[in-house]
């Protein structure tokens, strides 16, 4: 659309630069230094900056940057700061992450931070052998856990964490450099080990695409290979012998896809509804980001025969009569006022059980 602001699609930086480019890779422009990020954070002008990765964010327009900041530069005063920068605003914002970490604690590189789609700034990040955790812009972060231990580099016999692959239905996937492979969902912290893919010393990648698949690439020689990885039937593998009892025992929703589309002024209604033992006390809640919808909610609580069937009912989620979202073809939003189509991801509102 003519008018619109076009979003970064490559970022490329240095130790103490970052630039972002346009889609055809030629053209790039420096939008913050150390100096920039110090005075952002309000640190002395003398303290040292480094930046260890850079990611897209939860929305198209952000960008998260991960910064190490020390002054002394001993282990008494290192920091570890996340940054989000809005392009459509052309502001930053400072995530609190790590903010009441003790530098001695600070996990180290190297590092790779994955952000999925969320109304609020949501992360996975990881180095060799933790994965940390951050959602609705950290109001709730912990660390992925694994049977006996939170360290993966012990749970896959000594190799490293190699990849984090994540997927529009908030899937994990954890690839270790020996192709061991490990499962989480976003918005929980525990971890199953799965079945064995490939042998150790295939050279493998996953990714996933929109359409919710999660595909192999191997390397044969000079010819690259794709192959279907079928994760839910792995998962099923892996789980079929646990003996792990579930807190409730059935959790219903009417939320079949994982965007919708309002127009401006309409509604969707929405349901969910949990049956759990009366002793286990389970409580349902609706997570939203308050700026993009007005929510009209009704909890209703039976309790029948030692059951308790608790039911979060007409849930009219409303698009405001203002200039909305637009999901532009699967790749970004961007402000509009002639178009009236509006994308709320999943995390914009989500039945938490």
């Amino acid at each position: 659309m003519a008018g619109s602001k076009k979003f970064t699609v490559i970022a490329v930086w240095t130790t103490h630069e970052l630039y972002l480019g346009n889609a055809s890779g030629t053209s790039f422009s420096k939008i913050a230094n150390s100096t920039k990020f110090l005075n952002i954070l309000k640190l002395p002008i003398q303290s040292t900056v480094n930046i260890l990765t850079v990611s897209s964010g939860s929305r198209p327009p952000e960008i998260g940057v991960l910064l190490k900041v020390c002054n002394t530069c001993d282990f008494t005063d290192k920091r570890l700061w996340l940054l989000i920068f809005d392009e459509e605003t052309d502001k930053w914002s400072v995530n609190s992450l790590f903010a009441r970490t003790h530098s001695n604690l600070l996990p180290k590189g190297p590092f790779t931070m994955e952000f999925f789609q969320s109304a609020l700034p949501s992360l996975l990040l990881g180095n060799n052998e933790t994965i940390f955790y951050s959602l609705g812009n950290n109001t709730q972060r912990g660390k992925l856990l694994l049977p006996g231990t939170n360290n993966f580099v012990n749970a896959s016999g000594g190799s490293i964490i190699h990849q984090i692959t994540t997927d529009i239905s908030g899937n994990v996937l954890i690839k270790m450099a020996n192709n061991k492979l490990f499962f989480s969902k976003i918005g929980t912290e525990d971890t199953i080990i799965l079945p064995d893919w490939e042998n150790a010393d295939t050279d493998m990648i996953f990714y996933s695409v929109p359409t919710g698949n999660t595909y192999v690439l191997k390397l044969k020689g000079t010819w690259v290979q794709r192959q279907v990885y079928p994760l839910e039937m792995e998962i099923f593998s892996a789980t079929a012998n646990l003996t792990n009892g579930c807190l409730y025992t059935k959790f219903y929703h009417n939320m079949s896809v994982p965007v919708y589309y309002l127009d401006m002024g309409e509604q969707l209604f929405a349901w969910a509804q949990i049956i759990y033992k009366e002793d286990f006390g389970i409580s349902m809640r609706l997570a939203k980001n308050r700026d993009l919808l007005h929510v009209d909610q009704n909890m209703e609580l039976e309790i029948t025969n030692g059951m308790c069937i608790r039911n979060l009912l007409t849930i009219s989620l409303t698009a405001p009569m203002a200039p909305l979202m637009l999901l532009n073809g699967g790749k970004g939003l961007r402000n509009i006022e002639t178009e009236t189509k509006l994308s709320i991801p999943l995390e914009t509102f989500r039945f938490l059980a």
